[in-house]
């Protein structure tokens, strides 16, 4: 402080005690101020409310039908390796063809999320911040009777519902898919083992054939005493082998068989696993409307507090500033 600066007196110093009637006044000059500011305060913070924070939810509850599949091929060893591609790991991937890029990738094309999410599709990493928001606003949840809810959370009412139904009709739709595909390449496989069978006997009957011919010239060699028993009980021994190899080959032949005549009826019927739906999604009732009301309110008076408590602020240690920038 300058030396000629007269020393403020203890009066200044101390902090002014603020009357309520001043504290009133105070507001009451500013009211068209803050009455406009506190306004435009409540309804930005109640459309960020109800577009931004506050969501609809819809929920799709499904189980897996696995009956009709398994009434094509009976309960036993023979037909196990049908039934395990049918119903065996069918609920879990159903349940994670929900989660799948495939379904995301579905729904972002089909609903224009990157518009519907406002995300700029010019700036990088676009399609990862969509997938992100949609990955958010979808939840799933399995219950201990196999059954699946899928919850799509939207701003939208009605999207929300038309998403959760979509995601449950696209994922039977992707799966059923695959069991066909699975289905045809069984089906490629079982072709293709029935001729290698069918080649592998084929030349176990010329063997057996020629192997036959050998024993008739070592029958007629004996009878002419040329040759000893030891040679016959060999080919013979030789035979008994290969007729072994034949009838098992066979078994398989007809196992196999078995299991493509079934595989063909199931492509040929579609006679597959469906999703049930228990619960179609269904746009939600109530408005959000109300909630928002409340959180803007909410708003309005923390900043209608924090203004009246920087005017108090103002009336009692105001004149702390003026005499910092006199100084």
């Amino acid at each position: 402080m300058d030396m000629d600066t007269p020393a403020p007196n203890q009066n200044q110093i101390k902090a002014r005690t603020v009357t309520t009637h001043e504290l009133v006044h105070a507001i009451s000059r500013l009211k068209w101020l803050l009455l406009t500011g506190l306004v435009l305060i409540g309804c930005l913070a109640f459309w960020y409310s109800k577009t931004r924070i506050l969501k609809y939810s819809a929920s799709a509850t499904f189980y897996i039908n696995d009956i009709n599949s398994v009434s094509l091929t009976s309960p036993n060893n023979e037909t196990k390796p049908l039934d395990a591609l049918l119903t065996g790991e069918n609920f879990n991937r159903v349940y994670q063809l929900i989660s799948s890029t495939r379904t995301h990738n579905y729904l972002i094309h089909k609903f224009g999320l990157i518009q519907h999410y406002r995300i700029d599709s010019t700036r990088e990493f676009s399609y990862e911040r969509t997938l992100n928001r949609l990955k958010a606003n979808i939840e799933v949840k399995k219950s201990p009777f196999n059954m699946v809810t899928v919850t799509v959370s939207d701003e939208y009412r009605y999207k929300a519902a038309e998403m959760a139904n979509d995601i449950i009709s696209f994922v039977d739709k992707l799966n059923k898919n695959m069991l066909l595909e699975s289905v045809q390449r069984k089906i490629n496989i079982y072709k293709g083992l029935i001729l290698e069978i069918n080649k592998m006997n084929q030349a176990r009957k010329n063997e057996i054939d020629a192997l036959l011919r050998e024993i008739n010239s070592t029958l007629i060699n004996i009878e002419n005493k040329k040759q000893n028993g030891a040679m016959l009980m060999e080919q013979q021994q030789r035979l008994s082998g290969m007729i072994s190899e034949i009838e098992a080959a066979n078994t398989e032949l007809t196992r196999i068989q078995r299991y493509h005549t079934l595989a063909l009826q199931i492509l040929k019927e579609k006679n597959l696993p469906t999703i049930i739906l228990m619960q179609y999604a269904t746009p939600y009732s109530y408005s959000l409307a109300p909630k928002a009301l409340g959180m803007s309110l909410l708003v309005v008076a923390f900043f209608f507090t924090l203004f009246v408590l920087f005017l108090y602020w103002k009336l009692r240690y105001g004149h702390y500033v003026s005499l910092f920038l006199k100084s």
